[in-house]
């Protein structure tokens, strides 16, 4: 038997990041494992927070603070065919 799993790109409101957590502990349950990946932005919506840990108010500090993240590693390219494991299988 093929081994179930879920991949889902990564939810940018607050309604969509609950959704996808009611899916993932729904799955859980199931023993099937659930991924996520940052398709539509660069960082998640919390990789760029004040120094306090909070969501940023005024841009400047976010735009440096977002400078100051994008690392080279961040911006490395991932060769898709180094990783055929974590595709989906298209259904025909």
């Amino acid at each position: 038997m093929r081994r179930k799993r879920c991949v889902r790109p990564i939810e940018t409101t607050s309604r969509a990041r609950k959704q996808r957590d009611d899916v993932a502990k729904k799955l859980a349950s199931h023993d099937i494992p659930f991924f996520t990946f940052c398709d539509q932005s660069i960082f998640d919506h919390d990789d760029v927070m004040t120094n306090a840990g909070k969501p940023n108010t005024v841009f400047t500090p976010y735009k440096c603070k977002w400078l100051e993240t994008l690392t080279p590693d961040a911006l490395k390219p991932y060769a898709s065919e180094d990783h055929p494991d974590a595709l989906s299988r298209r259904r025909t």
